[in-house]
């Protein structure tokens, strides 16, 4: 009998709090309602879609050099307008690459995630 069983038989989640010793503590996850779920995918939406216009936006102020009347560089203009280093600019543009457009994947994530297909499928995500 492993543990995550004899915890079972003892009536107590597998995720119940426990302390690692590391400093880093598990906590039970909440389940969220069928309208939590909605607004959740709802906002994660939004952040994709973000993350996806500032890649873009990015890529194209510097490939046309649009700061130029102003810095110097791509990376300092980055530092100074939005106090991103280089990394973080360069990031957000490959970023951008490797999102595919974000509304075309919300009604795959909807079904995906929704309470009753984990329900089913007895898998934890």
């Amino acid at each position: 009998m492993n543990s995550s069983n004899s915890a079972n038989n003892n009536g107590l989640s597998e995720a119940v709090a426990i302390s690692l010793g590391l400093g880093v503590e598990v906590i039970e996850l909440a389940q969220l309602s069928t309208d939590e779920e909605r607004e959740r995918l709802h906002l994660e939406r939004k952040v994709e879609r973000a993350f996806y216009e500032a890649g873009m936006a990015l890529k194209e102020l510097r490939d046309r050099r649009l700061y130029r009347s102003t810095h110097k560089t791509f990376e300092e203009y980055c530092r100074e307008r939005f106090g991103y280093g280089r990394d973080a600019a360069y990031l957000k543009i490959v970023e951008k690459r490797s999102l595919r457009q974000p509304q075309r994947d919300y009604a795959d994530k909807l079904s995906a995630n929704s309470p009753a297909d984990k329900r089913t499928s007895g898998t934890l995500q």
